[in-house]
């Protein structure tokens, strides 16, 4: 979030800092932590948050390979609908057993 806020300028600035700390190996390192960074900077600049973002594919460079955003994290509303959906679920087939149970009683 602050090299979105404040530019290349400290970017570099933590480039040179801490090119011996191995907790920013991904800043030097071509890889998956490299491109979430990037990513991440990109996603700020762009005024996006922590919870909402854009997760359309796109290029870091023209032509290059397309980035796939990851998906946002549930919010607590989506949480619960998805436990109301997931029980709703299950007393339909609770309920759908027991009328089996009962057919085959009588």
């Amino acid at each position: 979030r602050n090299v979105a806020r404040n530019g290349k300028y400290l970017e570099q600035m933590l480039f040179e800092r801490e090119r011996s700390n191995s907790r920013f190996n991904f800043l030097f390192e071509k890889g998956p932590a490299n491109l979430f960074y990037l990513w991440k900077v990109r996603s700020f600049s762009l005024g996006e948050s922590d919870e909402r973002w854009n997760t359309q594919p796109f290029q870091f460079e023209l032509g290059g390979l397309f980035y796939i955003p990851p998906s946002p994290p549930l919010s607590q509303r989506d949480q619960e609908q998805d436990r109301d959906r997931d029980r709703d679920s299950v007393d339909r087939e609770w309920d759908r057993d027991r009328g089996r149970d009962r057919d085959s009683v009588d």
